[in-house]
């Protein structure tokens, strides 16, 4: 049975470019055994538009929450 391993990513606000880029790099260090999640908090639309934008183009995942309340993402 092949294992997976899941990479999660909390963010707030965060430059998506750096955040594109971590993503890459977690994906590249476990190549064929890997999912990577970014659970994206952010407030700014313009960041979150330029992240769904890079995530889409890289095949990563983004979460959101309707609400920010209580724990940041990925807490």
């Amino acid at each position: 049975r092949k294992r997976r391993v899941v990479a999660v990513i909390p963010t707030y606000n965060e430059d998506p470019e750096m955040v594109i880029e971590t993503a890459l790099s977690v994906e590249l260090a476990v190549k064929d055994y890997w999912d990577v999640f970014i659970l994206d908090d952010s407030s700014n639309e313009k960041i979150r538009k330029k992240l769904d934008e890079l995530c889409k183009k890289s095949g990563i995942r983004v979460f959101r929450r309707n609400s920010r309340r209580g724990y940041k993402a990925g807490a």
